[in-house]
């Protein structure tokens, strides 16, 4: 097998593996109300994972005062903002990620 083929083999083998596991709770709980478990994990999960996310990104940076550590934590304020101001997820993610992405670039220039 050629080396293009095996990647388009593995990008397609991954790709149908994620589309089933994400189909599966429609197709398992289509006729039925959740059980409260997973309602429970449904609401508990995406802040969780939020936290986790967070810690990981802050690891290298504690009692650090670098310039990268500095683009973190701005970064970590602007997201508290605009999570606190507009409540929505993605709009926080994007534009603090985006942050990050200059001032990690321009902040070795001053």
């Amino acid at each position: 097998m050629s080396e293009w083929m095996y990647g388009v083999a593995l990008i397609a083998t991954a790709s149908i593996v994620t589309i089933f596991t994400r189909a599966i709770p429609f197709v398992l709980f289509r006729q039925q109300q959740l059980p409260s478990l997973i309602s429970y994990l449904g609401n508990l999960l995406p802040s969780s994972i939020m936290v986790i996310l967070i810690i990981y990104c802050l690891k290298d940076t504690f009692g650090s005062f670098s310039l990268q550590g500095s683009a973190a934590y701005i970064s970590l304020g602007v997201l508290l903002l605009l999570h606190r101001w507009r409540h929505n997820v993605l709009l926080s993610i994007g534009c603090t990620t985006l942050l990050y992405m200059i001032l990690i670039r321009l902040l070795p220039l001053i």
